[in-house]
């Protein structure tokens, strides 16, 4: 059995390669977690909340339901449930799916360029520059 390689050992430090099944089992486990392997925090910390808010507001509609005879007013709450339901779904998706292709394009070059805005200050108003490199 051979071990599952995590990054590759010949890239210097700024450019590893990361296991996209790696990150896509580290997300399935913890959304985020495969971002936060990819080096990509604020993403990771970002789909951690947005699951964690889902998860809770399907809780929240869950604990709702309990004691209610209504069934008109039951059907309302159980639609609204579900719909966290199919929201965290669909979040979970988008996780594993980003941490995937995250780490499999993590060995492509970085070559977007740079984008930078400016605002300055004039004698009769404000001057917006932006500049971009390549």
């Amino acid at each position: 059995m051979t071990p599952v390689t995590l990054y590759s050992q010949d890239q210097s430090a700024d450019s590893l390669e990361y296991s996209p099944r790696g990150a896509l089992l580290r997300s399935a486990v913890i959304p985020g977690w495969g971002q936060m392997y990819t080096r990509h925090y604020l993403k990771g910390v970002g789909f951690f909340a947005v699951h964690a808010y889902f998860g809770y507001r399907f809780y929240e509609g869950h604990q709702q339901l309990a004691g209610v005879n209504d069934l008109q007013r039951r059907e309302q709450l159980e639609y609204r449930r579900n719909t966290w339901a199919w929201r965290f779904l669909v979040a979970y998706l988008l996780c594993l799916t980003d941490a995937y292709v995250d780490a499999h394009l993590s060995g492509f070059p970085d070559d977007t360029g740079d984008l930078s805005i400016d605002v300055l200050p004039e004698v009769d108003g404000m001057r917006i520059q932006m500049e971009f490199t390549w």
